[in-house]
């Protein structure tokens, strides 16, 4: 969670069933952290004070990485969703544009990659279904948009953006 100072705490839950007390993780952000599991672990994102991305994980003992930058920043939360072999970290760039990158099960980064075209309000949401990345997000018109982003084998694959009714004043969320 973030705490009233915008700090960074968690509480973790046992195999009996019972909830630890809370912890500082270290940090500071403006918006709502993401998370997700990839790779026996469990990885955070967030957006710092400074408006830059950062990252850290979990292993499987229960014992946090530091803290890394992650060379780009944002207004708002980013977003991660995983797949077998890929974790994508998306973000919604200080121009609204929406860029991702990925960590293979290798350990290593890529470069920041634009998200098709178009451009967001808010932070982008992301879920893994049917081994693609589904991204919705909230366009400046307010609407609702969403898309898809895979891995053929040799390079990311981005669908076009399609709408649905409605409109919002928050980012969706999947």
């Amino acid at each position: 969670v973030v705490g009233m100072d915008q700090s960074l705490y968690v509480s973790t839950r046992n195999g009996k069933g019972e909830w630890s007390g809370w912890a500082y993780l270290g940090g500071a952000t403006i918006a709502t952290p993401a998370m997700t599991a990839f790779d026996d672990k469990l990885y955070m994102a967030v957006t710092g004070t400074d408006k830059s991305i950062y990252t850290r994980y979990m292993d499987s003992s229960g014992t946090w990485s530091a803290w890394t930058g992650q060379d780009g920043q944002s207004n708002y939360g980013p977003a991660l969703a995983a797949t077998g072999d890929r974790l994508y970290l998306l973000v919604t760039g200080t121009d609204n544009r929406i860029y991702f990158r990925t960590l293979l099960d290798t350990g290593t980064w890529s470069g920041w990659n634009v998200f098709a075209t178009g451009a967001s309000v808010d932070r982008p949401s992301a879920v893994t279904y049917e081994d693609m990345v589904r991204i919705a997000v909230r366009g400046a018109d307010n609407g609702i948009y969403w898309n898809h982003l895979y891995y053929d084998g040799a390079s990311y694959i981005c669908g076009s953006w399609d709408t649905m009714s409605g409109a919002t004043l928050s980012a969706p969320v999947l």
